[in-house]
């Protein structure tokens, strides 16, 4: 027995959550979207990541090499708190996102 759209019995609930999605389709289709001068889309959330990501593992690596190769201590204290700052910026979105 195959049940279509039409006999579903539609409650307020039901209505309700079927125009939210409906409406977060429309927001993505419309705010995320980058599109290129080539014709083709990426969706901004994954564009801002992803530099985000890049950026901080590049900190993070030039920070790391610094303090392997570098043997003054004076300067640790600047390679050190890169890291830090890297990684709690990271570390601090679980917290954020609970709100």
């Amino acid at each position: 027995m195959d049940l279509k759209e039409e006999d579903i019995l539609m409650t307020p609930s039901s209505q309700h959550r079927r125009l939210h999605i409906q409406e977060v389709k429309t927001e993505d289709s419309t705010e995320n979207l980058y599109h290129s001068c080539c014709g083709g889309m990426s969706d901004k959330r994954l564009v801002i990541l992803l530099t985000q990501v890049g950026i901080s593992g590049l900190v993070l690596l030039f920070s790391g090499l610094m303090l392997a190769l570098d043997n003054e201590s004076q300067k640790e204290a600047i390679y050190m708190s890169l890291i830090s700052s890297t990684l709690s910026y990271w570390l601090g979105k679980n917290e954020q996102s609970k709100d």
